[in-house]
């Protein structure tokens, strides 16, 4: 009876055992699957990081751009307006030499 007892206790025992070192190789394996997702997701942030530095890089370039044309566009406004005024003062002084 005593060996039989010691038998159930030991079964028990292994039981447990086993119960526990599969909770363990659970816990690793939810720990390795944690790990990889987690370098998954580092991988798309530094790839979204990426696209916002290039995408950033081209907004200052598309701002540079613009001001240069809206510069060129001042300029020949201001071109057209000389052009303008020549042609008036021209028109004038033709008026003043017919009247003089």
């Amino acid at each position: 009876m005593a060996k039989q007892q010691q038998r159930e206790k030991l079964q028990l025992e292994i039981a447990a055992r086993e119960r526990a070192e599969k909770k363990q190789q659970e816990y690793e394996e939810r720990l390795k699957n944690m790990a990889e997702e987690m370098d998954r997701r580092n991988a798309e942030l530094n790839e979204a990081q990426e696209m916002i530095r290039r995408l950033e890089e081209q907004l200052k370039q598309l701002q540079a751009a613009k001001e240069e044309l809206e510069n060129r566009q001042k300029v020949r406004e201001n071109h057209q307006k000389i052009i303008s005024l020549i042609m008036s003062l021209k028109n004038y002084y033709i008026i003043l030499s017919m009247s003089s």
